[in-house]
Order: structure tokens, then sequence, then C-alpha cells
């Protein structure tokens, strides 16, 4: 993407941020942006071929609460999936250092 001899590299941050952005971590099965607010991100493309909206009937309080709600558990989720992966690799490596003596 970046070549040595390439100094317009900051051509490159915004399309590289959206996509990290965006894209399912394997870790917390989440995208970083729905973490951070709650909903899908909308893409320029989700503009030209718009899917269907769901909850589209609900009043607005009750999306409201509904999201805030979901979010909530979702960070708890995503806190419980970090924790687990941090305590495999403390135990992976744990083992590793009692190989080695």
């Amino acid at each position: 993407m970046v070549h040595s001899e390439n100094k317009e590299w900051d051509q490159y941050v915004d399309a590289t941020l959206l996509a990290y952005r965006t894209k399912k971590h394997s870790t917390t099965n989440y995208t970083p942006f729905y973490l951070m607010y709650g909903r899908k991100a909308t893409l320029p493309i989700d503009l030209k071929f718009p899917g269907e909206e769901d909850e589209s009937d609900n009043p607005l309080m009750e999306r409201l609460y509904t999201l805030i709600d979901q979010l909530e558990n979702d960070r708890h989720h995503v806190i419980s999936i970090i924790e687990n992966e941090q305590e495999n690799k403390r135990n992976a490596m744990n083992d590793k250092e009692s190989q080695r003596n």
C-alpha cells in the first residue's frame, strides 16, 4: 500500500481507519464502531442500496431504551470475552515459563 519513496501516506489514513473500525474483530465478535456508538456503521453503499429497517414501527423512546440495554449487554459480553482471552494468554505464558524451568 505505501512504499518507502511514497510521501503521501496520509491519504490512506481515513480509509484504513474506516476499514479497521467497521470490521468485526475476532476477539470481541463486534466492530469497534458498534461498541462505541451502539449501532452498525452506515456506509456509502448502504445509502445507495438501503436495507430493511429493524423496529421502524417502534416509538423513539422505546427504541432508545432498547439500544441502551443492548449496548450495555454487549459491552459486558465483550468484557468477559476479553478477560477470558487475557486469562488464556496468561496461562499459556505461565505454562511456557514453567516448561523452561
